[in-house]
C-alpha cells in the first residue's frame, strides 16, 4: 500500500512523452495565395517580379503566406530571377487567355490548350486567394479579330468611324464575351473551394484603346460576381501611372518601378478581401527601381580584334537589345553602339593596348545598368 507521499507523486507523475503531447498545439496553417494569369502576372527570365515585391510585403507584415501553383519560373527558358530564394510558384502562363484555364475553348472548332485546368488546381492546391491577371489578351486579340460576319476588325473600323453606333455595339458584345468568359472561370474555380476569396486585376495594357479600356474595367467591377461566403474584389491597376515613362515596358509589362505599383495594388486588394490573410494596409514603398540584370557578356580576343557575345547572358535576362560601351585606354575615348536583335559584335583595332568592354541591355522602353567592366589586351 502507498503513502500519502507516494499517492500525491504517483498521480501528479506523467511519462515524459506523455506530458509533451499534451503541451504541443496543433499547427498553424498557413493561408495560401495562387497568382493566376497572363504575362503580366507571369513575367520574364531575369526579372525582379511583382510577385517578389508581393511576398517582400507579407513579411513586412509578419504574416506568413504559402504561394501555390503548378509552375515556378519566369516567362522563357532560363529559369532565372534576378530575386533569389523565394516563394515564386504561381499559375501564369504568357499570351493565354480566360478560356486557356478551362475545359473550354476561345473559338468554335479550336483546340483546347488544356494546360492549367483551373477546376484541377483548385482542388488539387486548395488555395485561399486567388489573385487574377487576366484579361488583356482577351480583349486586344477581340479588337483586332476579322471574320466573315465582320471582315474589318474592331479597331480599324474605330480609327475609321470613330465611335460609331456600330463600333459601340460591337465594343458592347466584346465586353459581354469577356465578362461570360470570367464569370465562367470564376465559377469553375468556386465548385471546387466556395470559400475561396478573389482578386481581380483590371486590364492595364495601354496598347488598348482608353475607352475600351475603361469599359472592360468598369465591367469587371459591376458585373463579376461575389457571394458573401466568397467575395471579389477588383484591384485598382488602371492607374494613371501605367502610362507614364518608367512603370512599364511596352504599354502592358511591368519595370521593376512597376513591380512596386502592382505589388501594391494586389496586397490592397487581397487585405480588403482577406484580411485574415493580410492584416494590415499594404505599404510597398513607391520608389525609381533601376532595371539590373547580372549581364555577363564573353569577351575575347582574336588577333586585332575584340569579341563581345552576349546571346547567353541576354537569353537568361531577356534582353531583346545590347548597347555597347568600347573604350581605348590609350586615348581614353570611349565609343558607343546600340544592337538590336544581334548576339555579338566584333571591333578592329588599329594598334595593340589595353581596351575595356561594357554592356548596356535594352528591352522595350527600359536600358539596364551598365555591367561590370571587362578590360582586354591586344598584342
Amino acid at each position: 500500500m502507498l503513502s500519502g507521499q507516494q499517492a500525491s507523486w504517483s498521480l501528479s507523475w506523467r511519462p515524459g512523452w506523455l506530458r509533451s503531447r499534451r503541451r504541443v498545439a496543433p499547427a498553424a496553417t498557413v493561408p495560401k495565395v495562387m497568382v493566376v494569369g497572363d504575362s503580366v502576372a507571369h513575367q520574364f527570365d531575369g526579372d525582379v517580379t511583382w510577385r517578389y515585391r508581393l511576398g517582400v510585403e507579407f513579411k513586412r507584415q509578419n504574416a506568413a503566406v504559402n504561394f501555390v501553383g503548378p509552375f515556378r519560373w519566369g516567362y522563357g527558358e532560363s529559369h532565372n530571377y534576378l530575386a533569389k530564394n523565394w516563394d515564386s510558384d504561381h499559375d501564369s502562363q504568357g499570351a493565354t487567355l480566360i478560356t486557356d484555364f478551362m475545359d473550354i475553348s476561345p473559338v468554335p472548332g479550336a483546340p483546347n490548350w488544356g494546360r492549367f485546368n483551373i477546376v484541377d488546381e483548385m482542388q488539387s492546391l486548395q488555395p485561399d486567394v486567388v489573385v487574377s491577371v487576366m484579361g488583356n489578351n482577351d480583349v486586344n486579340n477581340a479588337m483586332v479579330l476579322r471574320t466573315l460576319a465582320n471582315p474589318i476588325s474592331i479597331r480599324d473600323q474605330y480609327r475609321a468611324q470613330g465611335r460609331s453606333v456600330l463600333v459601340e455595339q460591337r465594343v458592347d458584345a466584346l465586353v459581354d464575351g469577356v465578362l461570360e468568359d470570367y464569370t465562367a472561370f470564376l465559377a469553375s474555380a468556386r465548385s471546387r473551394k466556395a470559400d475561396v476569396r478573389v482578386v481581380v486585376s483590371e486590364i492595364t495594357s495601354q496598347l488598348i484603346e482608353p475607352w475600351v479600356r475603361d469599359e472592360v474595367n468598369d465591367a469587371f467591377a459591376a458585373r463579376l460576381p461575389s457571394t458573401s461566403t466568397s467575395p471579389l474584389v477588383v484591384a485598382l491597376s488602371d492607374d494613371p501611372k501605367w502610362a507614364k515613362a518608367g512603370y512599364t515596358v511596352d504599354g502592358i509589362h511591368t519595370t521593376p518601378t512597376g513591380d512596386l505599383l502592382m505589388a501594391q495594388k494586389m496586397a490592397t486588394g487581397i487585405h480588403a478581401v482577406a484580411p485574415a490573410v493580410l492584416p494590415g494596409a499594404a505599404k510597398v514603398p513607391q520608389v525609381t527601381v533601376p532595371w539590373s540584370p547580372v549581364l555577363t557578356p564573353k569577351v575575347s580576343v582574336s588577333r586585332r580584334k575584340v569579341v563581345v557575345n552576349w546571346a547567353a547572358t541576354a537569353r537568361a535576362n531577356t534582353v531583346l537589345g545590347v548597347q555597347v560601351k568600347f573604350t581605348d585606354l590609350q586615348n581614353r575615348k570611349s565609343y558607343y553602339s546600340t544592337l538590336a536583335q544581334k548576339p555579338s559584335w566584333t571591333s578592329a583595332v588599329k594598334r595593340p593596348g589595353r581596351y575595356r568592354v561594357q554592356i548596356q541591355g535594352i528591352r522595350g522602353t527600359m536600358r539596364s545598368t551598365w555591367s561590370k567592366v571587362y578590360e582586354v589586351r591586344v598584342r
